[in-house]
């Protein structure tokens, strides 16, 4: 009966492990590029938050486990199971700002590889955890909490982010480059919000260039 039991259990398991992909994959966009030029155009960026800095800043090494792997949706289901059980803001911040990290040196190996379709997918992934991460150092803001040592971290990862994909914008497709282009968009208002925030509570920012 045990053993009968554990056996029911396991198929639900994977069965949910099944749907859950299904789901992830039924519900991601796809792109399909063409080939980068051999010599691309020069790409101009006005009032970017990484000109001419210096980031100390460094991302996670991305792993061997890559987009396309099943097992990748099985990290996917890990992280969101993790987030689940974290309710501190602070702490979910920081576990958030991880996974938009790892993702972000993810997307960087696959467009290394010229997966440039798979790359932009992650790259958007990341920024959206990057935007998770500020929305719950708001939420701790408003309960009183002290985030000034969050805050700062998130204005370095998002200028890290912005001077990376602005690297990568350079050597794209040229039709990916509008979506990356999009893509900025969020890093820029997280950067530019850190830097205010962290503006009126006294602390100096230093002028990040990468």
């Amino acid at each position: 009966m045990f053993k009968r039991g554990v056996g029911v259990f396991a198929g639900l398991v994977a069965s949910f492990g099944i749907l859950f992909v299904s789901i992830v994959k039924a519900s991601s966009p796809s792109y399909q590029f063409n080939p980068p030029s051999l010599e691309p155009p020069e790409t101009k960026t006005e009032n970017t938050a990484s000109k001419d800095i210096l980031i100390d800043y460094q991302l996670p090494d991305p792993g061997d486990i890559m987009p396309g792997n099943p097992l990748w949706y099985a990290v996917a289901a890990a992280d969101k199971v993790k987030l689940e059980g974290i309710t501190d803001p602070v702490k979910k911040a920081q576990s958030i700002l991880e996974m938009a990290d790892k993702r972000l040196s993810v997307g960087c190996k696959l467009f290394s590889e010229g997966k440039f379709e798979e790359s932009v997918l992650t790259f958007q992934k990341s920024e959206k955890y990057l935007g998770e991460a500020f929305s719950n150092e708001a939420v701790a803001r408003l309960e009183g909490r002290e985030t000034s040592e969050l805050l700062l971290k998130l204005h370095k990862a998002s200028a890290f982010h912005i001077y990376d994909l602005e690297k990568h914008l350079t050597t794209a497709p040229e039709d990916a480059r509008p979506i990356l282009t999009k893509i900025l968009d969020l890093p820029k208002k997280v950067f530019e919000d850190t830097r205010n925030l962290l503006s009126d509570i006294g602390v100096k920012v230093d002028d990040f260039k990468p």
